[in-house]
């Protein structure tokens, strides 16, 4: 606290003092916050999208928390508690990688948390960009040439395949070499398969059923089996839906 008073002298030796005046300066802050993420932990093996949570304390007052991935932000600084932000961790490769925080307060003092590691694993879609083989492509309404088959396996959900008005029709695609297949996802357009069949195959030849439904409903059908080895993979439609043929997005 200081103190200040003051004097008005004039020329002829009279002066006059103001009563005294008590001040008080602050000094600068200078203290950094403190931070931790608190979700995912260290060592955590994460798929899909997540939250990213963490804990940030100052002197004064968090001003915002920013969250980083292998250095980069990712997501908007968060500026009130609970601090997080959402990850979709499908845009990021499959492995490992590098989760910090950065606490700032208003007088631009900042921290950075110890980062943690956590190993991203999400399903590769083993179909992207691979051959695919349909047994027609759409010739009415003057689609000729246009809904081809590689339309279903080149990652553009805006384009798709269509097959022609009929039943049966299918379509497979060829990955490259044998894997071991888990699941399979259908991304329906309006035109959908209500009864159809998902088939493996090692030689195009000989086909394997490994499942089945008559009461397809149309829309994304996300379909789990248990693991079997697999080069081809086959839609094969019996039964549309609509008077249209069958026709997907993704496959």
């Amino acid at each position: 606290t200081y103190y200040a008073t003051a004097v008005d002298n004039s020329p002829n030796n009279n002066s006059a003092t103001t009563s005294t005046t008590s001040f008080t300066v602050t000094p600068p802050d200078t203290q950094n916050p403190t931070v931790n993420i608190t979700s995912p932990t260290d060592g955590a093996t994460v798929s899909g999208t997540i939250t990213i949570t963490a804990n940030a304390s100052d002197n004064v007052a968090v001003a915002g928390v920013q969250f980083k991935v292998d250095g980069a932000n990712i997501g908007a600084e968060a500026t009130t508690s609970p601090y997080s932000v959402s990850w979709n961790t499908r845009t990021f490769s499959n492995g490992s990688h590098s989760l910090t925080a950065v606490a700032r307060d208003a007088s631009g003092n900042s921290a950075t948390s110890s980062a943690i590691t956590v190993t991203v694993s999400n399903p590769v879609n083993l179909a992207l960009n691979k051959p695919a083989v349909a047994s027609s492509v759409e010739t009415e309404s003057g689609y000729i040439n246009i809904l081809v088959s590689s339309n279903a396996v080149d990652g553009n959900p805006n384009t798709r395949w269509g097959s022609q008005w009929s039943d049966p029709q299918w379509i497979y695609v060829d990955l490259g070499a044998a894997y071991s297949v888990n699941k399979v996802v259908l991304n329906w357009e309006a035109a959908y398969g209500k009864a159809y069949q998902i088939q493996v195959s090692t030689d195009t030849i000989s086909w394997t059923t490994i499942y089945s439904t008559t009461t397809g409903d149309g829309g994304i059908d996300d379909i789990t089996f248990a693991s079997t080895s697999a080069r081809y993979v086959r839609m094969y439609g019996t039964q549309r839906a609509t008077q249209w043929g069958y026709s997907l997005y993704e496959f």
